[in-house]
């Protein structure tokens, strides 16, 4: 029969089977309000008697009468939609199915979410390290996520996701931003014994990956980046495309200098990038560009005063940026040590 709530309006089904001959009360699954339900569909809120205390010792209250068997309630079902008509059904929890008394047809809650096994890590962590030997990237992928289910601070399961991550990307689909944060996820979870080979892995991923994606077809080789961004682009895919994945590039380069910031590498790779891959690039990618270059120029400087790379890209030189920046820096410092 169907059971409407008088204070929210909710319904829903339930076997006649389980409603007594003298009724019984149920709890609302929305609301929480107790009513008390016959035979019939009617449903009366239960509330409080009229009568005086007196009166009810003259005159105690019977409980309605009830089966000699075991009360179910209301929470101990789960609502389930049939597949077949549609219809709310209340599934009882310990059977986990149960027919629908409108079409007929078998209604099943889904299977209860398994837990990870703590004690598969190590074979998944093998699995992933064969596949990354294999060179299957998917592969490795897949078996590092599951460790990660296991273990969310597991940092070396997070260098493998990030690396296998960006070995399967290509201009058409990149995934270097999930490789640059999986990267940033492995050295915050190292602890300090773990610290320093954590951070020298998340450098060398970024110096296979970002630096290695040679072809817009996917194959990622460990080439110098000069090659690539000096060569003409494949017009299969448009240059937005092309100027974008440069700008992940550069924020997992930016990453790399973050981690080893005495590495002079990485500032001249980006910089050069920033020089070679963006010819044509619209007002908002440039200006995007500019900042990078603006960033690890400044940066290369801290390295060595000589340093004063020129971006000539669009007919605009950033050099003088650079110039100024370091001039307003110097006061600055001068200006702090006054005051």
């Amino acid at each position: 029969m169907q059971i409407t709530c008088p204070q929210c309006g909710a319904s829903g089904n339930l076997s006649d089977k389980l409603i007594p001959t003298g009724g019984r009360a149920v709890n609302c699954p929305r609301c929480k309000s107790r009513f008390w339900i016959t035979g019939t569909a009617s449903a009366a809120p239960i509330t409080p008697p009229t009568t005086s205390p007196i009166e009810n010792l003259q005159q105690p209250t019977a409980d309605p009468p009830r089966e000699n068997h075991k009360t179910i309630t209301v929470d101990e079902y789960i609502a389930q939609q049939c597949s077949g008509c549609g219809a709310l059904v209340n599934v009882p929890k310990e059977k986990r199915s149960t027919r629908c008394e409108h079409c007929g047809g078998i209604v099943a809650l889904p299977p209860p979410l398994s837990k990870p096994d703590a004690s598969k890590i190590e074979n998944y962590i093998s699995l992933a390290e064969l596949a990354e030997v294999s060179q299957n990237w998917p592969e490795a992928y897949r078996y590092w996520a599951l460790v990660l289910e296991i273990d969310l601070n597991n940092a070396s399961a997070w260098i493998g996701k990030g690396r296998a991550a960006g070995m399967v990307s290509c201009i058409n689909e990149s995934r270097l931003s999930e490789m640059t944060a999986c990267l940033r996820r492995a050295v915050e979870r190292a602890g300090h014994d773990k610290k320093e080979e954590i951070v020298r892995d998340a450098v060398a991923v970024i110096g296979t990956v970002a630096t290695g994606l040679a072809r817009p077809i996917g194959a990622m080789q460990s080439i110098s980046p000069l090659t690539f961004f000096a060569e003409p682009f494949d017009h299969e895919f448009s240059k937005e495309k092309r100027h974008r994945v440069c700008l992940e590039i550069l924020e997992a380069f930016k990453l790399a200098h973050e981690l080893a910031p005495t590495d002079q590498g990485t500032i001249d790779a980006a910089v050069f990038l920033c020089q070679k891959g963006f010819g044509g690039a619209e007002e908002k990618i440039a200006k995007g560009r500019d900042g990078y270059f603006l960033y690890f120029a400044i940066e290369g400087k801290k390295l060595n005063p000589t340093y004063a790379p020129l971006l000539t890209q669009g007919g605009v030189s950033c050099v003088l940026l650079v110039l100024v920046a370091a001039i307003f820096s110097f006061f600055g410092t001068i200006f702090y040590f006054i005051l």
